[in-house]
């Protein structure tokens, strides 16, 4: 992760993103997030690796915290209902 956000949550451009992408997917990432004001560098999608450009820390942690911790907190929750339920 590198980068930088203004004081009011916009993600600020980076330099040597492509090298930065390349760098990723050696180290086995299959998606990379970049700053929207990047999105002209890589004109193409590097092979192998989801280029998504964003211009919000919000949409950062929505595309790159959120979904997994949904999924990993509704079973759990599922599961401690069933054993409230079977122990009241």
């Amino acid at each position: 992760m590198t980068g930088e956000l203004s004081i009011r949550g916009h993600v600020k451009p980076i330099g040597g993103v492509v090298a930065k992408v390349e760098a990723a997917k050696l180290a086995g990432a299959t998606k990379v997030l970049i700053p929207f004001e990047n999105a002209e560098t890589i004109l193409q999608e590097i092979q192998g690796v989801e280029v998504i450009p964003v211009r919000t820390l919000d949409e950062v942690l929505e595309l790159a915290l959120l979904p997994s911790v949904k999924e990993e907190t509704i079973p759990a929750q599922a599961k401690l209902d069933d054993s409230v339920a079977t122990s009241v």
